[in-house]
């Protein structure tokens, strides 16, 4: 156990100890600020005491029974219940890092729940399983964050256009490039935006593409 963490029992702190609202809370407890010592590391827990739980909560684990409802963020320990309600994960700091994901498993045919632990799978078998040859995936859907009560839409991807060097109907050497007007423009070579590197500006990255040739072989042949 770390020995900058302090000693006191976290439950037996005065009402008078300072929270800071914008530090992130214990991982065990989720009541107090984690520790930060004076070379600027912040301990993950607020106390040895809350660090001893956590160390003792993973190391007893036992394999949850069919009817356990795990914590939809991490998913290996149970959901945390307070007053009847039974919350959707373990703790605040699951609830933080893994928002609510009410999506089922992504393997077509599954109806699981998915946690935080498995990249969009209900298990390590069924993300094997979809690394597999001629497996179709579930589209995704928007996830609603935990500060907003509509989903998040989806942005419209940036609108392409194709242009190839070979004829139309070629189905290879299909360049695409962002319109001139379009999002992002500014950062391809297409672009006659101007370009400060070094204090230095040039008329468009491009310049400062072919300048970099020159700079680093000491030959002009290698612009064109």
């Amino acid at each position: 156990m770390d020995p900058m963490l302090p000693q006191q029992d976290s439950s037996s702190r005065p009402s008078s100890y300072a929270r800071d609202k914008t530090d992130d809370l214990c991982e065990e407890c989720g009541m107090w600020p984690k520790v930060l010592t004076a070379e600027g590391f912040r301990h993950p827990f607020c106390s040895k005491t809350c660090a001893k739980k956590y160390r003792h909560a993973i190391t007893t684990v036992t394999p949850p029974s069919p009817t356990q409802d795990l914590c939809l963020g991490c998913g290996l320990r149970p959901k945390s219940t307070a007053d009847g309600y039974q919350y959707p994960h373990c703790s605040r700091s699951c609830a933080r890092q893994w928002p609510l994901l009410a999506q089922d498993c992504a393997l077509p045919g599954c109806k699981v729940p998915i946690t935080g632990a498995f990249g969009g799978y209900c298990s390590t078998a069924h993300s094997d399983q979809a690394r597999r040859p001629n497996v179709l995936h579930k589209p995704r859907q928007p996830v609603a964050g935990p500060s907003s009560a509509q989903p998040h839409r989806l942005l419209a991807p940036v609108e392409l256009r194709h242009y190839s060097r070979s004829a139309p109907t070629s189905p290879v050497n299909r360049i695409l490039f962002y319109d001139k007007n379009a999002r992002y423009y500014g950062f391809t070579n297409f672009s006659y935006h101007p370009v400060t590197y070094r204090g230095n500006t040039y008329p468009t990255s491009e310049h400062l593409f072919q300048s970099f040739k020159v700079c680093v072989s000491r030959s002009v042949d290698l612009v064109f």
